[in-house]
């Protein structure tokens, strides 16, 4: 004859074991103690300090422009009309 199971005592055992495996879990992601947290946090500064020393800071004196080949580029370009008419999403007519 099969053993008689008590299933509110069964679904809280599971329950049980289903919090300790995510306590360990978070034990392996938040359980770092305050010195670990600081000198993961000093490592992290230096490290960025010691990246932005090496950076390229570009060109101290500035470039002088480039002249193009259809002439200087600042003349001013002619005034364009509406453009074309906007059509409806559905009709292909345009809109009103």
């Amino acid at each position: 004859m099969a053993e008689i199971v008590n299933l509110n005592r069964a679904r809280k055992a599971r329950a049980k074991v289903d919090a300790k495996r995510t306590a360990e879990a978070n034990r392996l992601t938040f359980g770092r103690t305050k010195a670990e947290r600081l000198t993961t946090q000093t490592e992290r500064e230096r490290d960025a300090a010691q990246l932005d020393g090496h950076k390229w800071k570009g060109l101290t004196t500035p470039r002088p422009p480039i002249a193009s080949a259809r002439g200087s580029g600042t003349a001013a370009r002619p005034a364009q009309g509406p453009g074309p008419p906007r059509l409806g999403r559905r009709s292909g007519r345009p809109r009103t």
